[in-house]
């Protein structure tokens, strides 16, 4: 027993042997994170970051995520507006910063307007569920964009259905029950096959229109009420794109309204944005986009 307590290493030993596998493992890792830094692309960095973050939130979490991006397909979300202007009416205690500004040069006494900042975040309760909103902002995919900015909005997994489904059926059932007599209510989609049957059951949607996507003759409809113009240089290039690629009015519109007052650029921007629609179904699809008509 002596013989072998004597065998045995001395306590400064083994610290020290401790303080070096430390210093040697610190150094590996710092060198790894340089080369890992210097030699893959920033934008390769935040994927495997993102991905495994979304793997260990999907292993550990019981919380569901909901994404509202900024654009939706090539055009500016709706939804992510409407979020924008909803949440600075939620922020509580939760909330530790805002942005406070106004662009009303005629009246500089005006009230201004609360927006959140990048990573701020707003809690939310409806019928005693939990809700958690974060503004987020990370680098564009596509050279259109330089960044991305979206709003995650977390819940726990089990009042998914309750977010979706079953609160835009609340919603409607209660703007009939407010609304009184002669009232219409207009809901579209690009996607009527994807919706549920009791969203599309008579008594909450009676009447069912399919619009189309856009053709030429309603691409000229669209230049007369929005540039006043019949006829134009660039409307055959249009044309040509619009017979090759789904594109639908509304797109087709806020194109042209966004520069009523100057057709050439009205009319070029929304060239650059069928270019653009049409390389981006492409890229995600493997094959050239072709209109679907019924």
């Amino acid at each position: 027993m002596e013989s072998l307590l004597k065998a045995m290493p001395s306590m400064s030993t083994i610290l020290s042997l401790y303080a070096s596998l430390s210093g040697l493992s610190m150094l590996f890792r710092t060198l790894f994170r340089t080369i890992f830094n210097e030699m893959v692309p920033r934008r390769i960095r935040d994927l495997i970051a993102k991905n495994l973050s979304d793997f260990f939130a999907t292993c550990f979490s019981s919380d569901f995520t909901f994404i509202v991006e900024d654009r939706w397909q090539a055009v500016e979300n709706e939804t992510f507006r409407a979020v924008a202007v909803y949440l600075p009416t939620k922020v509580g205690p939760s909330t530790k910063s805002l942005l406070l500004g106004t662009n009303d040069t005629s009246n500089i006494v005006a009230p201004p307007k609360l927006r959140l900042p990048v990573d701020a975040k707003v809690v939310d309760f409806f019928q005693g569920m939990r809700f958690e909103w974060t503004l987020c902002e990370n680098e564009a995919e596509t050279h259109y964009h330089s960044h991305k900015k979206y709003f995650q909005l977390k819940c726990k997994n089990n009042y998914r259905e309750q977010v979706t489904l079953s609160g835009l059926l609340n919603f409607i059932d209660g703007l009939w029950s407010s609304c009184g007599e002669e009232r219409i209510i207009i809901f579209t989609s690009n996607y009527k096959e994807k919706l549920d049957p009791a969203l599309l059951r008579p008594g909450r949607m009676d009447v069912h229109i399919y619009m189309g996507h856009c053709t030429p003759a309603a691409f000229k409809k669209l230049a007369l009420t929005y540039l006043g113009i019949k006829e134009h240089a660039l409307f055959k290039c249009v044309e040509d794109l619009i017979q090759r690629t789904v594109i639908t009015p509304a797109e087709v519109a806020q194109h042209l309204i966004m520069k009523s007052d100057e057709p050439q650029a009205a009319l070029g921007s929304l060239i650059e944005f069928i270019i653009m629609k049409d390389t981006e179904m492409v890229e995600k699809n493997g094959v050239k986009t072709m209109s679907k008509r019924l």
